[in-house]
């Protein structure tokens, strides 16, 4: 009985512990973007009751995507001190990756005549989630190297 109440470690991906995985610029960037994405998704659900979708997609995506950016520099790659002109509007416009996937998502949409609320939002996560892979590298090798 004993051996079952032992603290054992919990095996993971590679060998790398929780603290290890978290350590790396790519983990801590999926953090920051699913926090991002809920809080966006959140944003468009409430402006969608009374907006477009696609204006509430542009005003979502204005809303959260400089936290997100400014999230990104500090923890997950690490840029510390005042953020220079150049390197913000580096990060607005790799953001931009994000209102071109989100966009196309809710144009399929309608292509498609899909409607309700939980189609655009599982559309606009996808998207977004897509995007964020393209996000990153645009970061990562251009903004803030």
């Amino acid at each position: 009985m004993t051996q079952l109440l032992e603290e054992r470690p919990v095996p993971t991906a590679g060998g790398a512990g929780l603290r290890d995985l978290v350590q790396r610029p790519a983990a801590r960037f999926v953090v920051v973007g699913a926090l991002s994405t809920v809080g966006y998704l959140a944003v468009f659900a409430l402006l969608r009751l009374w907006l477009p979708a696609q204006l509430a997609n542009v005003v979502a995506l204005v809303a959260t995507g400089d936290v997100n950016t400014l999230l990104n520099r500090r923890w997950s790659f690490q840029e510390h001190g005042p953020v220079p002109g150049a390197q913000r509007l580096k990060g607005v416009l790799a953001y931009l990756v994000s209102l071109v996937a989100t966009s196309g998502a809710l144009e399929v949409l309608a292509l498609l005549h899909a409607q309700g609320r939980v189609a655009e939002l599982v559309a606009l996560a996808v998207a977004n989630s897509l995007a964020g892979v393209v996000h990153y590298v645009l970061l990562r090798r251009w903004a803030f190297r």
